[in-house]
């Protein structure tokens, strides 16, 4: 295969890693290293933008780091940011704890549901119901 045709095809087989941070859409910039906002190339989360839906920005929140996910290969406690519109909730899970007992969460950003995971392994769905505005926790078993 001649070498037009090869860069052709590495070019086609390219994949870029994206993601979202507060409903913004993100990708990886493999030349800096670094997640960026996709508009604007600027660093996230380090620059964090309000969310698309409830145009609140995030704010700490002490959470479980596990093991699998944490950068000492040890699950630690870290406070981390957190969606404004389920941090609350979050903070009230971790409360009656000894030690945080919710490890992700999202708001969902009006796009989808929020998810508040626990570190057992357990998720809580969250769902807004329009009509009252509302925030329900409902069990995915149920």
């Amino acid at each position: 295969m001649d070498s037009k045709k090869l860069q052709a095809v590495e070019e086609e087989d390219f994949i870029t890693a994206t993601g979202s941070m507060g409903g913004h859409p993100t990708e990886w910039d493999d030349d800096r290293g670094i997640w960026v906002y996709r508009d604007t190339r600027e660093l996230a989360p380090d620059e964090a933008r309000p969310c698309t839906h409830c145009d609140l920005k995030q704010v700490p929140v002490a959470v479980v780091i596990p093991r699998g996910n944490s950068s000492t290969g040890k699950t630690r406690v870290a406070i981390k940011p957190v969606d404004a519109c389920v941090a609350d909730l979050v903070r009230r899970l971790n409360a009656g704890a000894t030690e945080p007992v919710t490890t992700a969460s999202c708001c969902g950003h009006g796009n989808a549901e929020g998810c508040i995971i626990l570190a057992d392994g357990r998720r809580l769905i969250i769902r807004k119901d329009q009509a009252d505005r509302r925030t329900d926790i409902l069990d995915p078993f149920d």
